[in-house]
């Protein structure tokens, strides 16, 4: 698997992370049989999510205006006051989302330039602990018995093993700028 295809990987673990967490909060999402099926398909269909939710009997527009009706509670009877109300919060709505859209479309080029040079620096670290265990391990194998000591640096007698801790580092090394990207990412697509 290439870096681009690791990228893409983790984006969109990140997202479907998002997604299902977004579906959660919803009773009538997360309660809803369609739901459930998809999670946790019958048995007979546990290999075939699709073809278990084709198998689910269809609602019929009522039956789904009905479903709706419950769970998102709509004053189907509203006055022209109360129409324009709501039409004027939703503009205000649309301006103050143009106005965050632009401050993360900002902080997403400064995030942009960040990734890549983190992205360094994690590689670097790595390929510096790579360097320092090669180093020492041909200092070892070179050494002859009549030469002075020779100077470990990452490991020996010490209680601590410097040589274990350089190699946890390493592999442990993240880029928290790339949670950012992908937060930033989907700030945007919400709105």
């Amino acid at each position: 698997m290439g870096k681009k295809d690791e990228l893409l990987v983790e984006e969109r673990q990140f997202f479907l992370d998002r997604f299902m967490r977004s579906i959660c909060e919803l009773p009538y999402l997360y309660e809803s049989d369609e739901l459930q099926t998809f999670l946790r398909p019958p048995a007979q269909f546990a290999t075939d999510v699709t073809r278990a939710l084709e198998t689910m009997p269809r609602l019929t527009t009522d039956d789904l205006l009905i479903r709706f009706r419950n769970c998102m509670p709509v004053n189907e009877m509203a006055g022209e006051f109360k129409i324009k109300a709501h039409n004027e919060s939703i503009n205000e709505f649309v301006r103050e989302c143009k106005d965050y859209l632009e401050q993360l479309d900002a902080f997403k080029k400064h995030v942009k330039a960040i990734v890549p040079i983190k992205e360094l620096e994690v590689n670097y670290y790595k390929e510096f602990s790579d360097f320092l265990q090669r180093y020492e391990e041909t200092n070892t194998k070179k050494a002859k018995p009549s030469d002075p000591q020779v100077v470990q640096l990452l490991s020996g007698d010490t209680k601590v093993d410097l040589k274990q801790k350089l190699v946890d580092n390493a592999s442990t090394v993240r880029n928290p700028f790339k949670h950012v990207r992908n937060w930033i990412k989907g700030e945007m697509l919400e709105i």
